[in-house]
């Protein structure tokens, strides 16, 4: 397989978790039988033919407290708020922007409710915060929301929705719904 299949068929963070715990070998990408040291400083690396991924997700506000390895593209696979408000929001860009990685590339979570259109139309005011949410977000990485971009050759797909759980952002019902989104 290969790997925009499937990030569109499992998600980036179901991807993410499992390249975490298995590593990017066992999903038929990237070298076999062969070890790679992601703990190698930047001079060994020269010359190298990998792209280095670091994903993280369900931050929830917590993001200064990560030491991230090095890395070529820094991948967050969704809530990156606890409450979804445009402060926290801000926050995370803040920090986003100071990541030394050639490349950053967001996807919204079930808890990132700012960014959600339809989740911040029915708040009390009725107002839509989402266009300043993603407009803000934007300035400080790629922001996928069912879209992809090509980063060095490899493809990446970002698509928000989860299945509805207690009216959360993104929310999408189960069955016909949700399979034209996944």
């Amino acid at each position: 397989p290969n790997v925009t299949g499937l990030l569109i068929a499992f998600g980036v963070s179901h991807i993410c978790n499992w390249v975490l715990r298995y590593g990017w070998v066992t999903i038929g990408v990237g070298p076999r039988h062969e070890q790679i040291d992601l703990t190698t400083d930047e001079e060994s690396r020269k010359g190298n033919k990998y792209l280095r991924c670091v994903c993280i997700s369900d931050t929830h506000g917590h993001h200064r407290k990560l030491k991230l390895p090095k890395g070529d593209v820094l991948i967050h696979a969704g809530d990156v708020t606890q409450n979804g408000t445009l402060a926290e929001l801000q926050d995370f860009c803040q920090w986003l922007k100071a990541q030394d990685f050639r490349h950053k590339v967001v996807i919204a979570g079930n808890h990132d409710t700012c960014l959600d259109s339809a989740y911040s139309k029915k708040k009390d005011d009725g107002e839509d915060s989402a266009a300043a949410a993603e407009e803000q977000i934007k300035a400080a990485c790629t922001y996928l929301n069912n879209s992809s971009v090509e980063i060095e050759g490899l493809k990446f797909y970002g698509a928000p929705e989860s299945p509805a759980f207690m009216s959360m952002a993104f929310n999408v019902d189960r069955g016909k719904a949700m399979a034209s989104v996944w």
